[in-house]
Formats: structure tokens, sequence, C-alpha cells
């Protein structure tokens, strides 16, 4: 059995941001709303919550891990909150990538930290370390 390693470019080439994302904002505040590990709570509270902020936030940013739980069925809670923003959601995966050993496979590693990123997706909704 042939055992491949995790190198530093490897982590290096999926941690870079290649092009940031611009929009143009014309406002002297900015209204962030920003969480964490929404590992188990109601995503129904949240959206309530968000709705009923005033004035309406311009960017929600998400950092954290579990973020398959934001897709259920044919509701994607991501994109949901980024509607309920002016400039959408901002989104960073936390641990959900295993973590940077020496022991695990390099490309079973790629593979789950890629697995992972893929669910930050929709409308409005950017994920941190993806080409825009």
């Amino acid at each position: 059995m042939t055992v491949i390693f995790a190198r530093r470019e490897d982590f290096q080439a999926i941690a870079a941001v290649k092009k940031p994302c611009q929009k143009p904002f014309g406002s002297d505040a900015l209204r962030i709303v920003a969480f964490s590990d929404y590992r188990v709570q109601d995503h129904s509270l949240l959206l309530e919550f968000i709705r009923t902020l005033q004035p309406t936030p311009n960017l929600i940013l998400y950092a954290g891990d579990d973020v398959e739980r934001f897709h259920t069925g044919s509701r994607n809670f991501f994109e949901e909150l980024a509607a309920l923003s002016t400039h959408g959601l901002c989104a960073v995966v936390g641990n959900d990538a295993p973590p940077h050993s020496a022991d695990a496979p390099r490309i079973r590693l790629l593979n789950e930290v890629k697995s992972a990123r893929s669910h930050i997706r929709g409308a409005d909704v950017f994920n941190v370390h993806e080409i825009r």
C-alpha cells in the first residue's frame, strides 16, 4: 500500500485567496452580522433574528464547522441568509478539514477540504477561499 502525505504546498494552494471579490459600497457605516460554529442551532431562528434587524445588515459572515447543515433537502440556508443582507454572505470552513498531520494521506485530506467547501454556494454566497 502506498501512502501519500500532505505537503505544506498543498495546504498553501487551497488556503490562498487568489482574486478578491469587489463590490461597490455607498455608505459611511458597515453593518456586519458574524457568527460561527452553528452546529446544532435552529436555522429558522437565525433567519427570523436577522429579519428583525433594522437597518438591514450589509454583510453576513460565517466561520465555522458543519457547513453541510446549511443544506437540507432543497433548502440552502446560506442562500436564504445571503438574501437578508445587501452584499450577501461570506463563509470560511472551520475545523471540518482534518488536522494537518504527517499521518493523514494527502489525497484524502485535500478531498475532504474541497468537499466541505463545496457546501458554501448559492446566490450571493461567497466562499472566502474561492476565486471569483
